[in-house]
């Protein structure tokens, strides 16, 4: 069910248990895109991989979360977020950034970019904008990524 190796030694010899169980033709795996195992084969093209979507970000303290990232232009935005599952992240958050001087606050202004947790957690990872996210509703173009 799970592999977990305390050092570099331990992981190669772990798989080269597993790889010499007889009668099996094939492993299939979960693992990191930047997995070690097919370094460590005589012959790595015999591993098949596929990438897959698997991490999920819930900001669970959302203006701090933003203050403390960095952003690649200077923008000054409201945004309305939703969280049912952690209610005290629903409401309105301003976010301003210039250079490295990031501040984001709770506001009553009105909203530029209405959106939900998981597009939120979407587009702090830096994976997608919130424009290709497609939030509810916003107006102006804000790219959240760095």
């Amino acid at each position: 069910m799970e592999l977990a190796a305390a050092t570099r030694q331990a992981y190669a010899t772990l798989w080269r248990f597993l790889a010499g169980i007889d009668l099996v033709t094939w492993i299939e795996y979960e693992a990191a895109v930047d997995e070690p195992l097919p370094h460590l084969l005589t012959e790595p093209r015999a591993v098949r991989s596929t990438v897959v979507d698997r991490l999920w970000v819930r900001l669970v303290d959302v203006d701090r979360a933003l203050a403390g990232r960095r952003y690649s232009t200077p923008l000054d935005v409201v945004l309305n977020v939703e969280d049912d599952f952690c209610p005290w992240n629903t409401g309105r958050y301003r976010l301003q950034a210039e250079g490295d001087a990031v501040i984001c606050e709770r506001t009553k202004a009105p909203a530029d970019l209405q959106l939900a947790a998981a597009e939120l957690g979407a587009a702090f990872l830096g994976g997608t904008t919130l424009t290709s996210s497609q939030p509810r509703a916003w107006s102006g173009n804000y790219d959240l990524a760095r």
